[in-house]
């Protein structure tokens, strides 16, 4: 088994995105990076033919906090070994900041993969390399499966520098508390996916006080 180490990627349906982008990013922008140069391996949902070397450690950074509080959780999916590799692990850091981001680029040590932010700055800058060729020959990452605000904006200049699939931004996903969703008597499995349904969980879980 592939080790996790501390410091989801099926077919997306429209609802499911919505629900749970947050959880889906590791096999995605993983599949993502298998090599390309050949028709993807069949039998399977993973991203293309496995990488062969073993005992490589593949750095995930992120930069806000809050998903370190999770990262067992996201990493501990069982395709993640068809992705990475048997005995290959990944180095998953959040809360990595600006100052190291752009510290880690300088000094020619950044991680494989990263959640940013600042995209163009990176894309423009020649930072990031060009991930056109690893997503033609994925099984997982296709554009049908994305909104399509989320795939224009990993692009810079008609090349694909980044994977959309972990940011929950308010324009990239919808938020919400199950709890008080169902207590509204709304189903937390079948959220929103139009603006008139959006209104109808607006007037449910709105209360007033006193003062209107």
């Amino acid at each position: 088994m592939s080790e996790v180490k501390q410091s989801g990627a099926n077919l997306l349906s429209r609802r499911n995105f919505l629900r749970g982008v947050g959880t889906v990013g590791v096999g995605a922008m993983l599949a993502a990076c298998a090599a390309p140069g050949g028709a993807p391996a069949s039998g399977g949902e993973g991203g293309g033919d496995a990488p062969d070397a073993a005992g490589k450690e593949i750095k995930f950074y992120v930069f806000w906090g809050s998903p370190g509080a999770i990262a067992d959780q996201l990493l501990a999916d069982e395709a993640l070994e068809s992705y990475i590799g048997t005995g290959n692990t990944i180095d998953f850091k959040s809360g990595f900041n600006q100052e190291a981001r752009l510290t880690a680029v300088a000094s020619g040590t950044p991680p494989d993969i990263g959640i940013w932010g600042s995209y163009l700055d990176f894309m423009s800058r020649g930072a990031v390399i060009p991930l056109d060729d690893y997503i033609a020959t994925s099984d997982v990452v296709k554009e049908e499966n994305f909104i399509s605000g989320n795939w224009d904006v990993i692009q810079y200049q008609g090349t694909i520098y980044g994977v959309p699939g972990f940011e929950c931004f308010v324009r990239r996903g919808l938020n919400y508390n199950t709890r008080l969703v169902e207590e509204a008597g709304l189903d937390p499995d079948n959220p929103p996916v139009t603006w008139d349904e959006l209104m109808v969980w607006h007037e449910a879980l709105t209360k007033f006080d006193d003062a209107g």
